[in-house]
């Protein structure tokens, strides 16, 4: 099963970049979790279809041009890690922006049911290990 998540992973990252929604949701469990990080832009708790694409919609809103290249996801004990360099331009000020993120995925049925956006690569792994609900 890890590499079919880590394989579901990629597919969910094209699906992003590519601004293709409906592919993505194609992969998202109508059920899903999602959370932002406290301490990152839109923190917080995001549930279920309609939940997930306003975490991305708010996200979105900031930026003129933002786009993720990630690196080789792998699994990490029960969740899948993709290390991620964020790249925008904001949408008032221009200014062109880089982070180093990390992003976190669980899968089941081959569908993501829980998703975290991580600071940092110790967090991710801290959170990859935990059991979705």
């Amino acid at each position: 099963m890890a590499a079919e998540h880590v394989q579901l992973a990629r597919i969910a990252i094209a699906a992003y970049n590519s601004g293709d929604l409906s592919a993505l949701l194609d992969v998202v469990s109508e059920d899903v979790v999602a959370i932002v990080s406290p301490g990152m832009a839109n923190a917080g708790e995001y549930r279920g279809h309609d939940g997930f694409m306003s975490m991305l919609e708010d996200w979105g809103e900031a930026w003129e041009d933002f786009r993720l290249e990630p690196d080789e996801p792998f699994d990490a004990g029960g969740g899948v890690v993709i290390p991620v360099q964020q790249y925008g331009r904001g949408r008032g000020s221009g200014v062109e922006t880089s982070m180093r993120t990390f992003h976190v995925g669980h899968f089941r049925d081959d569908l993501l049911v829980r998703w975290r956006l991580c600071e940092s690569l110790e967090e991710a792994l801290a959170h990859a290990a935990d059991q979705p609900v």
